[in-house]
């Protein structure tokens, strides 16, 4: 299982196809991996059989990679520089990137803020996010009450949480 450390978290990753084809990241949605996201719906198969290198990376807190337990360690920012820094341990100056749902708005960080290094970008599933949105008489976030229900806890009705 190949892994790397970005900025002290363990993150494991994914190469599939010619190791001189056209390098492109695969990133995962929120509480998925890439095997499910990318492996099970063949995009894997797709893209190595056009004879393009796949990165697939298994996000901080998802899959094989660790899962640490601190909200800042979740950051967009950081988020994208776990990205790059996969990019910088396999020597790629430059790739593709495709993300889905949580991590296509970690996509959009990869190409504000490190748009040498990303050739194009394909942004699935980005929609409107309302983290910062109140729960009327809670105090908590959209974000905070999906952590809840993916924790168990029913005592908060949230459309969005309970999608989760």
């Amino acid at each position: 299982m190949p892994e790397f450390d970005s900025d002290g978290v363990r993150l494991h990753y994914v190469l599939a196809g010619p190791d001189d084809g056209q390098p492109i990241v695969l990133v995962h949605g929120f509480a998925s991996d890439y095997e499910l996201n990318w492996v099970g719906s063949r995009w894997q198969d797709t893209l190595t059989g056009a004879e393009r290198l796949v990165i697939g990376l298994d996000c901080r807190g998802h899959g094989r990679s660790e899962k640490p337990h601190v909200p800042e360690a979740y950051a967009r920012p950081v988020m994208a520089a776990d990205v790059i820094r996969l990019l910088d341990c396999l020597g790629v100056e430059a790739a593709e990137y495709l993300g889905y749902s949580m991590e296509a708005r970690i996509g959009l960080e990869v190409v504000t803020r490190h748009g040498a290094r990303c050739r194009k970008a394909v942004l699935g599933g980005l929609g409107r996010w309302e983290g910062r949105r109140r729960e009327a008489g809670s105090g908590s976030t959209t974000a905070e009450l999906i952590a809840r229900r993916l924790r168990g806890d029913p005592s908060r009705r949230d459309p969005q949480a309970e999608m989760f």
